[in-house]
């Protein structure tokens, strides 16, 4: 390939292939009457080819869009050629597919949009398993670990991605640590951002005060939000964090940790701001700091909005009862082709499972 992105286009047509090729093995194999695949567009295409190959109806799990997700990627720019490509592959799979489930709202208007109609649109949202993420006293070992000088903690687990606004919550804590001395911040994960975070520490003359511990096991994870008096995201405006909904805010707020983020769409679908959490402008640090020290200095507050955010969790983000939007759908699509031929005259994979009766 050639031009605009062609290397890129080259490995994104090949992996795309790859992931056909495992499918349609998986599919002789296991003979499924329904094939679900989810974002990113290079593995929904592949779920489509094999499934229109075997008759099959095709669900489609949209968790972000391809060109705003390549262009925080860095892979094109903005209203570039292949932009306006992957725009287009990924309408025509919106259109194509017989189910589509977006996570969030603002994600189900736009496939709305782009489908022209709402017909086998469900939304399934992120959800979390409210007895894994329980709230609980932290150790005196887990303090130690987390609060060593035993002051106040502010917490964020995630991706170390461009759109997360890391930059923000450090410029923002520079601000808190002034008023707050004992604070601390721990930003854990990783990411193509990592190194640019550490700078920003750096320069901001926090080393002693941020600890970037990178990625944490499940159960440090837990450790670290048990610690935490505040839950930061501070993602910055664009169109991927305006449409869809992060997965990490869900955890905190399942373990009932006060929970302060940017006020975007997909955020307030949430945090209801006073009642489930705190809302701030996207990119203002000053207004960042300026919540942070006021909800560390209220913990009659913190936990007010902790334990309303549990009970959000529990009544409608629990992955229990958010998976069961799922069999209605596929019920569904499974009974318009009942009467159809699903499978086409293919020989079975060696040691495969008998068709689903």
């Amino acid at each position: 390939p050639s031009g605009e992105g062609g290397a890129s286009v080259g490995r994104e047509l090949r992996l795309t292939l790859r992931h056909a090729v495992r499918a349609w093995e998986a599919a002789r194999a296991f003979r499924p009457h329904i094939v679900h695949a989810h974002s990113p567009a290079t593995c929904a295409l592949a779920g489509r080819i094999v499934a229109r190959q075997c008759g099959l109806p095709f669900v489609y799990e949209v968790r972000d869009l391809w060109e705003y997700a390549a262009v925080l990627q860095g892979k094109f720019a903005h209203g570039s050629t292949r932009f306006r490509l992957a725009r287009a592959v990924e309408t025509w799979l919106l259109r194509t597919a017989d189910g589509v489930t977006p996570i969030c709202q603002g994600l189900a208007e736009e496939v709305i949009a782009r489908r022209r109609h709402a017909r086998g649109v469900v939304v399934c949202p992120n959800g979390v398993d409210p007895d894994r993420f329980a709230p609980g006293e932290p150790s005196a070992a887990e303090r130690a670990r987390w609060q060593p000088a035993g002051g106040p903690l502010i917490a964020y687990v995630g991706g170390m991605q461009p759109y997360e606004g890391l930059p923000v919550l450090v410029r923002a804590f520079a601000r808190v640590a002034r008023q707050i001395p004992t604070a601390r911040l721990v930003i854990a994960g990783s990411g193509p951002a990592a190194a640019s975070l550490a700078a920003a520490v750096r320069e901001q003359e926090l080393d002693d005060r941020i600890h970037l511990p990178g990625v944490l096991a499940a159960a440090e994870v837990l450790s670290l939000l048990r610690c935490a008096d505040l839950a930061a995201y501070p993602r910055i405006a664009c169109p991927t964090t305006r449409l869809t909904t992060p997965l990490k805010p869900l955890e905190a707020m399942a373990m009932a940790r006060a929970v302060v983020a940017s006020d975007l769409p997909a955020m307030r679908e949430l945090i209801r701001p006073g009642e489930t959490g705190e809302l701030v402008p996207a990119g203002d640090d000053v207004a960042l700091a300026a919540r942070c020290v006021a909800l560390l200095r209220d913990p009659d507050r913190r936990r007010r909005l902790g334990e309303q955010a549990r009970a959000f969790v529990l009544q409608e983000r629990r992955w229990d009862a958010i998976v069961q939007r799922y069999p209605p759908l596929y019920e569904a699509l499974f009974a318009r082709r009942r009467q159809g031929r699903f499978w086409l005259d293919l020989p079975r994979s060696t040691g495969a499972a008998p068709p689903p009766a």
